[in-house]
């Protein structure tokens, strides 16, 4: 489903729009239907419950992400975050195009400050992964 918290709701509009790469198939379903399919189905009603839970993780992520007001502190945030148990290796899934795009800032004001991060020797970029140089620092920074 798309935007699963919003399916219930009062005003169930969409707050977003979807754009498709390649072709598929749109299922639309009356609400009264889809609650007699999530009774009739328990397995119906847990895969859609643990969709919108993701949905809402994602969601509270990106909050959480924006809540900071420097970009700087923003980028410090998605790292660690993004980092796993006992690593101090995080392996972006994002570029700096699309890292800026979800900071809401511009790509070059990005940079700058990942620039300075690496300049500074808190963190080291090499293929697609930032390794953590100190943790410590960076969370003092958030």
């Amino acid at each position: 489903t798309f935007a699963t918290p919003h399916i219930f709701a009062e005003k169930n509009q969409f707050p977003a729009t979807f754009t498709v790469e390649e072709d598929v198939s749109l299922l639309r379903v009356a609400k009264a239907d889809f609650f007699s399919l999530m009774h009739s189905m328990p397995q119906l009603l847990h895969n859609f419950l643990c969709v919108s839970t993701s949905c809402n993780r994602c969601t509270m992520t990106r909050l959480r992400v924006l809540s900071f007001r420097g970009i700087r502190s923003r980028y410090i945030y998605y790292l660690l975050d993004h980092l796993k148990d006992g690593s101090d290796v995080v392996e972006m899934e994002h570029n700096q195009v699309q890292l800026a795009e979800y900071f809401g800032v511009t790509r070059p004001a990005l940079s700058k400050e990942i620039n300075k991060l690496v300049d500074s020797g808190f963190i080291k970029i090499s293929r697609g992964k930032v390794r953590i140089l100190n943790k410590q620092a960076l969370t003092c920074m958030l």
